[in-house]
């Protein structure tokens, strides 16, 4: 009688053994071990689904939305400011661009009140940020106010001072933003760049 028994109870265990297997699933980050989980955003890239989100309208990610980006412009230089949110893995650094080019290259950038060092990708400068809010401060030095500056691309309202004057703006593909009597500023897209064209009258 027992090895009519055995026979029946051995296939029912190794079924149950199976639906078990099936149902079990991925374990969960706080589950791994203290020295795995500093690996889990390298085994991961590229894999699992951006914690970027998406843009309206497309399948598109954005991991860098800019708030509004104050400038002010003068004859001789002028300052910018902007807060922004970065989206991505923690302490997996965010590239993200800043106003200006490799002309006109933002001076005594800091990033949360902290002095931060620029790169140059594609002659426009930008830095490395981490996941989270920031504020962004820096300024520009010229010998005469200049016909155009690079803003990110991202960025949709625009606080513009020229000279003095200032406007709050939003920015569209080729809108005037600002007449200022002597000086006229329009928003110009190029191949993916987006440039302030000051034109002196």
């Amino acid at each position: 009688m027992r090895p009519r028994l055995s026979r029946r109870i051995a296939p029912m265990l190794a079924l149950l053994g199976l639906a078990a297997s099936c149902l079990a699933g991925p374990m969960e980050r706080a589950d791994l071990p203290a020295p795995l989980k500093t690996w889990v955003p390298w085994a991961l890239h590229g894999s699992e689904e951006s914690p970027c989100p998406l843009l309206a309208g497309g399948d598109t990610r954005a991991c860098v939305w800019p708030g509004r980006l104050d400038l002010d412009l003068g004859a001789a230089g002028g300052k910018f400011s902007q807060t922004l949110r970065v989206y991505g893995e923690p302490r997996l650094p965010v590239w993200t661009p800043l106003p200006g080019s490799q002309a006109r290259w933002p001076l005594e950038v800091q990033v949360d009140g902290k002095p931060q060092p620029l790169l140059a990708r594609e002659g426009l400068p930008g830095t490395y940020l981490l996941p989270g809010e920031h504020r962004i401060e820096g300024r520009f030095a010229w010998a005469a106010l200049p016909e155009n500056l690079n803003v990110p691309t991202g960025t949709g309202m625009l606080s513009l001072a020229v000279g003095g004057k200032a406007d709050l703006v939003a920015l569209e593909p080729q809108r005037a933003l600002q007449d200022l009597g002597d000086v006229a500023v329009i928003l110009h897209d190029e191949h993916s760049r987006r440039s302030l064209k000051i034109h002196h009258r």
